[in-house]
Protein backbone atom coordinates (compact mmCIF):
# COMPACT_ATOMS: atom_id res chain seq x y z
CA UNK A 1 0.00 0.00 0.00
CA UNK A 2 2.82 1.97 -0.17
CA UNK A 3 2.60 5.27 -2.05
CA UNK A 4 5.69 7.52 -3.55
CA UNK A 5 5.49 11.02 -5.13
CA UNK A 6 3.45 11.58 -8.70
CA UNK A 7 5.60 10.11 -10.65
CA UNK A 8 4.91 6.68 -9.53
CA UNK A 9 1.80 7.03 -8.73
CA UNK A 10 0.98 7.76 -12.58
CA UNK A 11 3.02 4.29 -12.80
CA UNK A 12 0.27 2.80 -10.50
CA UNK A 13 -2.68 3.96 -12.54
CA UNK A 14 -1.16 2.76 -15.71
CA UNK A 15 -0.16 -0.64 -14.15
CA UNK A 16 -3.71 -1.10 -12.94
CA UNK A 17 -5.97 -0.03 -15.81
CA UNK A 18 -3.48 -2.47 -18.32
CA UNK A 19 -3.43 -5.34 -16.03
CA UNK A 20 -7.39 -4.89 -15.17
CA UNK A 21 -9.22 -3.72 -18.00
CA UNK A 22 -6.89 -3.44 -20.56
CA UNK A 23 -4.22 -5.55 -22.21
CA UNK A 24 -1.96 -7.70 -20.63
CA UNK A 25 1.85 -8.45 -20.47
CA UNK A 26 2.90 -8.85 -23.70
CA UNK A 27 4.02 -12.70 -22.96
CA UNK A 28 0.59 -13.48 -22.76
CA UNK A 29 -1.96 -14.55 -26.23
CA UNK A 30 -4.95 -13.38 -24.29
CA UNK A 31 -6.41 -9.79 -23.67
CA UNK A 32 -9.10 -8.86 -21.79
CA UNK A 33 -11.12 -5.64 -21.78
CA UNK A 34 -13.97 -4.86 -19.27
CA UNK A 35 -16.36 -2.28 -18.79
CA UNK A 36 -19.90 -0.60 -18.07
CA UNK A 37 -22.51 0.52 -20.32
CA UNK A 38 -21.98 3.74 -18.99
CA UNK A 39 -18.58 5.34 -18.77
CA UNK A 40 -18.93 7.01 -15.39
CA UNK A 41 -20.61 3.25 -13.97
CA UNK A 42 -22.65 5.09 -11.82
CA UNK A 43 -26.34 3.80 -11.42
CA UNK A 44 -29.42 3.77 -8.96
CA UNK A 45 -30.38 0.85 -6.48
CA UNK A 46 -32.62 -1.90 -8.54
CA UNK A 47 -31.25 -0.20 -12.04
CA UNK A 48 -29.82 -2.63 -13.97
CA UNK A 49 -25.85 -2.42 -14.88
CA UNK A 50 -24.20 -4.18 -17.71
CA UNK A 51 -20.89 -5.32 -17.71
CA UNK A 52 -19.52 -5.39 -21.06
CA UNK A 53 -16.95 -7.91 -21.79
CA UNK A 54 -13.86 -8.11 -24.83
CA UNK A 55 -11.65 -11.18 -25.17
CA UNK A 56 -8.89 -11.03 -27.43
CA UNK A 57 -6.02 -13.64 -28.63
CA UNK A 58 -3.18 -12.57 -30.23
CA UNK A 59 -4.61 -9.45 -30.98
CA UNK A 60 -7.79 -11.31 -32.68
CA UNK A 61 -11.40 -11.49 -31.36
CA UNK A 62 -11.57 -14.51 -29.59
CA UNK A 63 -14.35 -16.53 -31.92
CA UNK A 64 -15.51 -19.16 -29.66
CA UNK A 65 -14.91 -20.33 -25.73
CA UNK A 66 -16.45 -18.64 -22.56
CA UNK A 67 -15.82 -16.22 -19.96
CA UNK A 68 -16.11 -17.39 -15.88
CA UNK A 69 -18.26 -14.76 -14.14
CA UNK A 70 -18.14 -13.42 -10.38
CA UNK A 71 -20.43 -11.22 -8.43
CA UNK A 72 -19.29 -9.67 -5.02
CA UNK A 73 -20.41 -6.62 -3.40
CA UNK A 74 -17.54 -4.65 -3.33
CA UNK A 75 -15.09 -7.94 -3.31
CA UNK A 76 -16.61 -9.45 0.82
CA UNK A 77 -19.64 -11.19 -0.19
CA UNK A 78 -20.36 -13.15 -3.44
CA UNK A 79 -23.90 -11.64 -4.81
CA UNK A 80 -24.99 -15.07 -6.29
CA UNK A 81 -22.97 -17.86 -7.71
CA UNK A 82 -20.17 -17.86 -10.05
CA UNK A 83 -21.59 -18.72 -14.02
CA UNK A 84 -19.86 -19.45 -17.13
CA UNK A 85 -21.29 -17.04 -20.17
CA UNK A 86 -20.43 -17.88 -23.69
CA UNK A 87 -18.71 -15.55 -25.77
CA UNK A 88 -19.92 -14.49 -29.20
CA UNK A 89 -18.50 -14.69 -32.53
CA UNK A 90 -16.86 -11.40 -31.66
CA UNK A 91 -15.19 -12.36 -28.58
CA UNK A 92 -17.66 -9.98 -26.43
CA UNK A 93 -20.40 -11.11 -23.76
CA UNK A 94 -22.00 -9.45 -21.63
CA UNK A 95 -23.69 -9.45 -17.79
CA UNK A 96 -26.98 -7.41 -16.60
CA UNK A 97 -27.58 -6.89 -12.77
CA UNK A 98 -27.99 -4.55 -9.85
CA UNK A 99 -27.98 -4.16 -6.29
CA UNK A 100 -30.72 -2.98 -4.12
CA UNK A 101 -29.20 -0.71 -1.70
CA UNK A 102 -25.96 1.71 -2.08
CA UNK A 103 -23.19 0.10 -2.65
CA UNK A 104 -20.60 -1.27 -5.24
CA UNK A 105 -21.19 -4.23 -7.11
CA UNK A 106 -17.86 -5.36 -8.41
CA UNK A 107 -17.67 -8.09 -11.04
CA UNK A 108 -14.29 -10.43 -11.69
CA UNK A 109 -13.92 -12.15 -15.05
CA UNK A 110 -11.58 -14.40 -15.77
CA UNK A 111 -10.81 -16.24 -19.16
CA UNK A 112 -8.55 -19.61 -19.74
CA UNK A 113 -7.16 -20.29 -23.04
CA UNK A 114 -5.25 -23.78 -22.76
CA UNK A 115 -2.85 -23.33 -19.90
CA UNK A 116 -3.11 -19.47 -20.25
CA UNK A 117 -5.42 -17.63 -18.09
CA UNK A 118 -6.52 -14.18 -17.65
CA UNK A 119 -8.87 -12.16 -14.90
CA UNK A 120 -9.55 -8.67 -14.96
CA UNK A 121 -12.08 -6.45 -12.80
CA UNK A 122 -14.89 -3.60 -12.91
CA UNK A 123 -17.79 -2.34 -10.81
CA UNK A 124 -20.69 -0.43 -10.84
CA UNK A 125 -21.48 2.41 -8.29
CA UNK A 126 -25.31 2.10 -7.26
CA UNK A 127 -26.07 5.27 -5.22
CA UNK A 128 -22.51 5.21 -3.20
CA UNK A 129 -23.14 8.93 -2.28
CA UNK A 130 -25.86 7.77 0.02
CA UNK A 131 -23.82 4.78 1.40
CA UNK A 132 -23.93 4.76 5.42
CA UNK A 133 -20.88 3.89 7.46
CA UNK A 134 -20.45 1.09 10.18
CA UNK A 135 -18.60 3.29 12.43
CA UNK A 136 -19.67 4.48 15.50
CA UNK A 137 -18.23 7.58 17.15
CA UNK A 138 -18.03 6.34 21.16
CA UNK A 139 -19.32 8.84 23.41
CA UNK A 140 -15.71 9.86 24.95
CA UNK A 141 -14.07 10.45 21.14
CA UNK A 142 -13.24 13.95 21.57
CA UNK A 143 -11.67 13.28 25.54
CA UNK A 144 -9.78 10.51 24.72
CA UNK A 145 -8.13 12.54 21.91
CA UNK A 146 -8.01 16.20 23.98
CA UNK A 147 -6.08 14.46 26.76
CA UNK A 148 -3.95 13.00 23.98
CA UNK A 149 -3.08 16.10 22.40
CA UNK A 150 -2.75 17.42 25.92
CA UNK A 151 0.17 14.61 26.92
CA UNK A 152 1.47 16.29 23.10
CA UNK A 153 1.43 19.61 24.10
CA UNK A 154 3.93 19.10 27.75
CA UNK A 155 6.91 18.04 25.37
CA UNK A 156 8.88 20.91 23.98
CA UNK A 157 8.70 20.84 20.11
CA UNK A 158 12.54 20.25 20.04
CA UNK A 159 12.93 20.90 16.29
CA UNK A 160 16.45 20.13 14.85
CA UNK A 161 17.03 21.22 11.18
CA UNK A 162 19.48 20.31 9.19
CA UNK A 163 19.64 22.12 5.63
CA UNK A 164 20.31 19.77 2.34
CA UNK A 165 21.68 21.17 -1.40
CA UNK A 166 19.39 19.76 -4.11
CA UNK A 167 21.14 21.92 -7.02
CA UNK A 168 17.75 20.68 -9.32
CA UNK A 169 15.60 23.24 -6.73
CA UNK A 170 17.39 26.50 -6.80
CA UNK A 171 14.23 28.20 -5.79
CA UNK A 172 13.47 26.18 -2.42
CA UNK A 173 15.59 25.89 0.78
CA UNK A 174 15.49 22.09 1.73
CA UNK A 175 16.02 20.30 5.09
CA UNK A 176 15.81 17.19 7.00
CA UNK A 177 13.40 17.85 9.96
CA UNK A 178 12.98 15.76 13.36
CA UNK A 179 10.60 16.95 16.44
CA UNK A 180 9.97 15.65 19.30
CA UNK A 181 6.99 13.27 19.81
CA UNK A 182 5.22 11.16 22.85
CA UNK A 183 6.73 7.87 24.03
CA UNK A 184 10.13 9.67 23.59
CA UNK A 185 10.18 8.86 19.93
CA UNK A 186 10.62 11.85 17.60
CA UNK A 187 8.95 12.82 13.88
CA UNK A 188 11.33 12.70 11.05
CA UNK A 189 10.84 14.41 7.29
CA UNK A 190 11.82 17.18 4.94
CA UNK A 191 11.01 20.52 4.85
CA UNK A 192 10.65 22.26 1.74
CA UNK A 193 10.70 26.92 1.95
CA UNK A 194 10.11 28.75 -0.56
CA UNK A 195 12.97 30.94 -1.04
CA UNK A 196 10.42 33.90 -2.11
CA UNK A 197 10.26 36.38 1.01
CA UNK A 198 6.75 36.81 2.47
CA UNK A 199 4.43 34.25 4.14
CA UNK A 200 3.32 31.20 2.63
CA UNK A 201 0.69 28.79 3.21
CA UNK A 202 1.39 25.24 4.53
CA UNK A 203 1.15 21.96 3.30
CA UNK A 204 1.61 18.63 5.44
CA UNK A 205 2.41 15.12 3.76
CA UNK A 206 1.40 12.25 5.25
CA UNK A 207 2.59 9.17 3.35
CA UNK A 208 0.99 5.64 2.44
CA UNK A 209 2.05 2.88 4.55
CA UNK A 210 5.19 0.76 4.82
CA UNK A 211 8.91 0.86 6.27
CA UNK A 212 10.78 3.19 3.69
CA UNK A 213 13.09 6.22 2.98
CA UNK A 214 11.43 8.94 1.24
CA UNK A 215 12.35 12.20 -0.22
CA UNK A 216 10.69 15.70 0.15
CA UNK A 217 7.91 16.88 -1.47
CA UNK A 218 9.08 19.73 -3.36
CA UNK A 219 6.17 19.75 -5.69
CA UNK A 220 4.13 21.36 -3.36
CA UNK A 221 6.76 24.23 -2.38
CA UNK A 222 6.99 24.70 -6.52
CA UNK A 223 3.41 26.05 -5.94
CA UNK A 224 4.39 28.50 -3.14
CA UNK A 225 3.73 26.55 0.25
CA UNK A 226 6.25 25.96 3.38
CA UNK A 227 5.83 21.87 2.83
CA UNK A 228 6.35 19.77 5.50
CA UNK A 229 6.41 15.33 4.34
CA UNK A 230 7.03 13.71 7.38
CA UNK A 231 7.13 9.55 8.10
CA UNK A 232 5.31 7.99 10.48
CA UNK A 233 7.74 5.99 11.72
CA UNK A 234 10.51 6.43 14.72
CA UNK A 235 12.98 6.46 11.62
CA UNK A 236 15.35 9.22 9.85
CA UNK A 237 13.64 9.39 6.71
CA UNK A 238 16.97 8.79 4.60
CA UNK A 239 18.69 5.40 6.00
CA UNK A 240 20.27 2.67 4.04
CA UNK A 241 17.88 0.20 2.41
CA UNK A 242 19.07 -2.53 4.73
CA UNK A 243 18.29 -0.37 8.04
CA UNK A 244 13.94 -0.37 6.93
CA UNK A 245 14.04 -4.02 5.51
CA UNK A 246 15.63 -4.91 9.73
CA UNK A 247 12.78 -2.70 10.41
CA UNK A 248 10.00 -4.35 8.39
CA UNK A 249 11.02 -7.92 9.61
CA UNK A 250 11.93 -6.80 13.11
CA UNK A 251 10.06 -3.99 15.22
CA UNK A 252 7.73 -3.01 12.43
CA UNK A 253 6.50 -6.42 11.11
CA UNK A 254 2.84 -5.75 10.54
CA UNK A 255 2.85 -2.37 12.38
CA UNK A 256 -1.09 -1.60 10.82
CA UNK A 257 -1.89 -4.19 13.42
CA UNK A 258 0.75 -3.76 16.66
CA UNK A 259 -1.52 -2.79 19.81
CA UNK A 260 -4.70 -3.06 18.42
CA UNK A 261 -6.64 -4.32 21.12
CA UNK A 262 -6.15 -0.95 23.36
CA UNK A 263 -6.68 2.08 22.34
CA UNK A 264 -3.86 3.80 24.00
CA UNK A 265 -1.09 1.18 22.58
CA UNK A 266 -2.69 0.80 19.11
CA UNK A 267 0.54 1.60 16.82
CA UNK A 268 -1.61 4.90 14.85
CA UNK A 269 -1.57 6.62 18.08
CA UNK A 270 1.45 7.79 18.08
CA UNK A 271 1.51 8.25 14.59
CA UNK A 272 -1.39 10.79 15.02
CA UNK A 273 0.10 12.92 17.49
CA UNK A 274 2.95 12.95 15.35
CA UNK A 275 0.80 14.47 12.63
CA UNK A 276 -0.23 17.20 14.97
CA UNK A 277 3.21 17.66 16.08
CA UNK A 278 4.03 18.57 12.61
CA UNK A 279 1.59 20.75 12.16
CA UNK A 280 2.80 22.40 15.73
CA UNK A 281 6.16 23.29 13.93
CA UNK A 282 4.26 24.53 10.90
CA UNK A 283 2.16 26.86 12.31
CA UNK A 284 4.93 28.41 14.49
CA UNK A 285 7.20 29.46 11.68
CA UNK A 286 7.37 33.23 11.40
CA UNK A 287 6.64 32.59 7.64
CA UNK A 288 3.82 30.73 8.03
CA UNK A 289 0.40 32.67 6.52
CA UNK A 290 -1.36 32.22 9.70
CA UNK A 291 -4.41 31.00 7.29
CA UNK A 292 -3.93 28.04 5.46
CA UNK A 293 -2.92 24.63 6.58
CA UNK A 294 -3.96 21.81 4.45
CA UNK A 295 -2.89 18.06 4.91
CA UNK A 296 -2.49 15.80 1.82
CA UNK A 297 -1.91 11.86 1.54
CA UNK A 298 -3.00 8.77 -0.44
CA UNK A 299 -3.74 5.53 0.99
CA UNK A 300 -2.50 5.44 4.31
CA UNK A 301 -1.83 8.90 3.89
CA UNK A 302 -5.14 9.39 2.97
CA UNK A 303 -6.50 8.43 6.27
CA UNK A 304 -4.02 10.64 7.89
CA UNK A 305 -5.46 13.65 6.13
CA UNK A 306 -8.89 12.79 7.11
CA UNK A 307 -7.66 12.15 10.93
CA UNK A 308 -5.77 14.97 11.16
CA UNK A 309 -8.59 17.28 9.55
CA UNK A 310 -10.30 16.23 12.53
CA UNK A 311 -8.60 16.27 15.36
CA UNK A 312 -6.60 19.59 14.50
CA UNK A 313 -9.00 22.40 13.84
CA UNK A 314 -6.18 24.33 12.17
CA UNK A 315 -6.22 23.01 9.33
CA UNK A 316 -8.31 24.29 6.71
CA UNK A 317 -7.85 21.94 4.02
CA UNK A 318 -7.40 17.89 2.95
CA UNK A 319 -6.84 15.90 -0.43
CA UNK A 320 -7.45 12.49 0.48
CA UNK A 321 -6.82 10.12 -2.11
CA UNK A 322 -7.65 6.08 -1.86
CA UNK A 323 -8.15 6.91 2.32
CA UNK A 324 -7.96 3.83 4.00
CA UNK A 325 -8.94 3.51 7.69
CA UNK A 326 -12.19 3.54 6.86
CA UNK A 327 -14.69 2.10 8.16
CA UNK A 328 -13.09 -0.66 10.03
CA UNK A 329 -16.06 -2.41 11.40
CA UNK A 330 -18.06 -2.55 7.93
CA UNK A 331 -17.66 -6.04 8.22
CA UNK A 332 -20.10 -5.91 10.62
CA UNK A 333 -22.88 -5.04 8.81
CA UNK A 334 -22.10 -8.24 5.83
CA UNK A 335 -19.64 -5.63 3.75
CA UNK A 336 -15.97 -4.77 2.82
CA UNK A 337 -14.02 -2.82 5.49
CA UNK A 338 -10.96 -0.56 4.69
CA UNK A 339 -7.56 -1.51 5.14
CA UNK A 340 -5.73 -3.03 7.32
CA UNK A 341 -9.04 -4.62 7.61
CA UNK A 342 -8.78 -4.17 11.98
CA UNK A 343 -11.32 -6.94 12.66
CA UNK A 344 -11.43 -8.95 9.79
CA UNK A 345 -7.92 -10.44 10.65
CA UNK A 346 -6.14 -12.34 13.71
CA UNK A 347 -7.68 -14.13 16.59
CA UNK A 348 -11.58 -14.13 16.95
CA UNK A 349 -11.22 -13.61 20.61
CA UNK A 350 -9.94 -9.96 20.46
CA UNK A 351 -12.49 -9.06 18.36
CA UNK A 352 -14.31 -7.31 20.45
CA UNK A 353 -11.52 -5.51 21.64
CA UNK A 354 -10.56 -4.17 18.62
CA UNK A 355 -13.97 -2.89 17.27
CA UNK A 356 -13.62 -0.70 20.56
CA UNK A 357 -10.07 0.21 19.54
CA UNK A 358 -10.92 0.60 16.09
CA UNK A 359 -13.45 3.60 17.01
CA UNK A 360 -11.10 5.84 17.96
CA UNK A 361 -8.76 5.55 14.84
CA UNK A 362 -11.34 5.09 12.04
CA UNK A 363 -11.68 8.26 9.61
CA UNK A 364 -15.09 7.98 9.46
CA UNK A 365 -15.28 9.13 12.54
CA UNK A 366 -12.98 12.33 11.91
CA UNK A 367 -14.23 13.07 8.77
CA UNK A 368 -17.81 13.83 10.47
CA UNK A 369 -15.98 16.43 12.80
CA UNK A 370 -14.31 18.34 9.71
CA UNK A 371 -15.98 21.46 8.53
CA UNK A 372 -13.07 22.56 6.01
CA UNK A 373 -12.54 21.48 1.98
CA UNK A 374 -12.27 17.88 0.65
CA UNK A 375 -11.33 16.87 -1.95
CA UNK A 376 -11.19 12.95 -2.04
CA UNK A 377 -10.30 10.27 -5.04
CA UNK A 378 -11.69 6.76 -5.39
CA UNK A 379 -10.95 3.71 -7.48
CA UNK A 380 -13.87 1.49 -8.32
CA UNK A 381 -11.71 -1.38 -7.97
CA UNK A 382 -9.59 -0.43 -5.48
CA UNK A 383 -8.78 -3.88 -3.69
CA UNK A 384 -7.16 -2.25 -0.69
CA UNK A 385 -9.10 0.87 -0.12
CA UNK A 386 -12.33 -0.65 -1.31
CA UNK A 387 -14.86 2.02 -2.96
CA UNK A 388 -17.59 1.49 -0.02
CA UNK A 389 -15.47 2.28 2.60
CA UNK A 390 -14.28 5.52 1.07
CA UNK A 391 -17.54 6.65 0.23
CA UNK A 392 -18.11 5.44 4.27
CA UNK A 393 -16.12 8.22 5.47
CA UNK A 394 -16.61 11.12 2.12
CA UNK A 395 -20.58 10.84 2.85
CA UNK A 396 -20.16 12.36 6.56
CA UNK A 397 -17.71 15.30 5.71
CA UNK A 398 -19.53 18.31 6.37
CA UNK A 399 -17.66 21.06 4.81
CA UNK A 400 -17.18 21.96 0.48
CA UNK A 401 -16.65 18.52 -0.41
CA UNK A 402 -15.48 16.90 -4.08
CA UNK A 403 -14.90 13.24 -5.19
CA UNK A 404 -12.92 12.06 -8.11
CA UNK A 405 -14.18 9.26 -9.51
CA UNK A 406 -11.71 6.72 -11.46
CA UNK A 407 -14.11 3.86 -12.20
CA UNK A 408 -11.33 1.55 -13.95
CA UNK A 409 -8.53 1.97 -11.19
CA UNK A 410 -7.72 0.08 -8.76
CA UNK A 411 -5.21 1.07 -5.56
CA UNK A 412 -3.08 3.71 -7.47
CA UNK A 413 -3.23 7.63 -7.99
CA UNK A 414 -5.40 8.72 -10.94
CA UNK A 415 -3.43 12.07 -13.11
CA UNK A 416 -6.67 13.57 -12.89
CA UNK A 417 -6.54 13.80 -9.07
CA UNK A 418 -2.97 15.09 -8.88
CA UNK A 419 -4.25 17.81 -11.17
CA UNK A 420 -7.66 18.46 -9.44
CA UNK A 421 -5.79 18.30 -6.44
CA UNK A 422 -3.04 21.36 -7.40
CA UNK A 423 -5.80 23.60 -8.79
CA UNK A 424 -8.25 22.45 -5.49
CA UNK A 425 -5.11 24.02 -2.95
CA UNK A 426 -4.26 27.06 -5.47
CA UNK A 427 -7.96 27.76 -5.01
CA UNK A 428 -8.13 27.43 -1.24
CA UNK A 429 -4.90 29.69 -1.01
CA UNK A 430 -6.97 32.17 -3.05
CA UNK A 431 -9.40 32.78 -0.09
Amino acid sequence: MRFRPHRAGLFLLLLSISAVAGAQQPASPLELTLRTDRPEALYAPNEPAEFLIQVRQGGTRLASGSVSVELSNDGFKPVGPARSIPLDDQGRASLSSTLPDPGFLQCRVTVKSGEKSVSGLVAAGFSPEKIVPAAKLPGDFDSFWNNAKGELAGIPLDAKLTPVERPNEPDISSYKINLANVNQSRVYGWLSVPKKRGAHPAVLVVPGAGVYAQGPATQYARLGALTLSISVHDLDVDLPAAAYAEANAGALKGYPHQGKTDRDKFYYRRVVLGCVRALDYLTSRPDWDSQHLAVVGSSQGGALSLITGGVDRRVTAICANVPAMCDHTGYTLGRVSGWPQLGEQGNAAQKDAVTRTSAYYDAVNFARGFRGPALVGVGFIDRTCPPTSVYAAYNVLRGPKEIVTSPLMGHAVDPRFTRRQEAFLQEHWAH
